[in-house]
């Protein structure tokens, strides 16, 4: 409550990795901002519905350069 952001861990057992992020609702998306990475990186949800979101991982490899897209995702929920 006193970030106002939520703390989130991803984890990836088959690449040995911990991955620690802060979370927060900024306008219509949730912005998840990597914590202690070499590269500064985000995960951003955004389009959300009950049926589908789009997901994508931009990061920045230069301290103050431009962020770049490195992974995007469309999901839609399947139907019975």
């Amino acid at each position: 409550p006193n970030l106002n952001a939520w703390r989130c861990i991803w984890i990836a057992p088959m690449y040995s990795l911990v991955q620690s992020f802060v979370a927060r609702e900024i306008g219509a998306e949730i912005e998840l901002e990597a914590q202690n990475q070499a590269k500064p990186e985000k995960w951003i949800w955004s389009q959300i519905t009950p049926e589908s979101f789009h997901w994508r991982a931009i990061e920045n490899p230069e301290s103050g350069g431009d962020w770049r897209l490195t992974e995007e995702m469309w999901i839609s929920r399947l139907t019975r």
